[in-house]
């Protein structure tokens, strides 16, 4: 420990302890690591970033420094003692130090950082400034080759993160990224499905579903539950999903849409909103279809002015109040029902 702030912890009712509640956690699936620092050492500060509850924010009115410190450090008491044995809750812990102390000790924060941490949770003071240590280099490098790592492939980018990951945290690197490591091998569940042979829509969904049970544990169904729809989204955009759906007649493939919904844990509600969706966009699109059928006739059978009267008229006809919209549409080259439809999302 290099430098000690005198702190005298009062015992004000007003300390508030905020929970810290690590699951389930609220990543979403993505193909990417990330790129970006993992706390935010060079950044400039957020006025709003440090203050963990409305007490500690810049309208309050503080008699010295050391009564903010304080306050802080009851705060983070309260809200990361239930967790602090967890890798990822000592590196939130270590952001919300460096937030803090950037806003308010801009000068010098660097040197404040191991008595705030020590003053926090004594008992794990050089361990959580070894990792504070280990953050700023692994930040430091990220910033210098920001550049360079964005112009790798994918493969590349992940393989130089994690060697640099494991290189500055050890082993405690997989616990620090470990919601990044089970968004990856769900973003790569997803991959191996769209270039699977089956398909059978459910059994495709179904093996998802065991991807995210086996990373998730104890907590996939809250997971699920909470991901509901945008798991749904990225399951039916793959392609090899999207075939399968076009093949299907319309009543049969709302069908089997329903049924893909259902496995996801939706309610009876929540699948009859969707249907009635699906069965209005189906209807959209047959309309938009016939549209562009008859459109093309016309400008095949008409030039000039009389091209654009009876476009004019067949969109009014078509679109009514939309109409104007799609005009704009289209003197700006987008045709809304030309191409391939994504099925379930429009």
């Amino acid at each position: 420990m290099t430098k000690k702030l005198s702190i005298t912890l009062g015992t004000s009712a007003a300390l508030a302890a905020l929970v810290f509640t690590f699951w389930p956690e609220r990543d979403s699936p993505s193909q990417e690591p990330t790129v970006e620092p993992v706390a935010s050492i060079n950044a400039k500060p957020d006025a709003h970033a440090s203050a963990p509850s409305k007490d500690t924010n810049s309208t309050r009115q503080w008699n010295s420094d050391q009564e903010r410190d304080a306050f802080f450090i009851a705060d983070m008491q309260g809200r990361f003692a239930p967790h602090i044995h967890i890798q990822h809750a000592q590196i939130r812990l270590i952001e919300q130090v460096i937030s803090y102390l950037r806003e308010h000790y801009p000068d010098d924060w660097r040197s404040r950082v191991a008595a705030l941490l020590g003053a926090s949770f004594p008992e794990l003071a050089d361990e959580l400034l070894n990792k504070f240590d280990s953050l700023e280099r692994y930040n430091e490098w990220l910033l210098a080759d920001r550049k360079q790592l964005q112009q790798m492939s994918p493969e590349d980018r992940r393989q130089a993160l994690w060697d640099k990951r494991y290189a500055a945290f050890g082993e405690d690197a997989e616990v620090i990224w470990a919601a990044e490591i089970r968004n990856q091998n769900i973003s790569d569940a997803l991959i191996e499905l769209d270039q699977s042979s089956s398909s059978n829509l459910q059994e495709k969904l179904g093996s998802l579903v065991n991807v995210i049970e086996q990373n998730y544990g104890e907590h996939s169904e809250a997971f699920i539950q909470s991901r509901q729809t945008e798991l749904m989204n990225k399951f039916i955009q793959l392609p090899s999903v999207q075939s399968s759906l076009r093949e299907l007649p319309a009543t049969e493939r709302r069908a089997e849409l329903r049924s893909l919904r259902q496995s996801l844990g939706m309610d009876e509600e929540a699948l009859d909103r969707w249907e009635a969706l699906d069965n209005q966009r189906d209807q959209a699109w047959s309309t938009g279809q016939d549209y562009m059928a008859r459109r093309e006739d016309i400008l095949s059978r008409y030039d000039g002015s009389r091209q654009q009267e009876e476009l004019y008229a067949l969109q009014q006809s078509v679109f009514g109040n939309d109409a104007a919209l799609i005009r704009q549409e289209e003197a700006a080259g987008f045709y809304r029902y030309a191409g391939q439809r994504r099925i379930g999302r429009e």
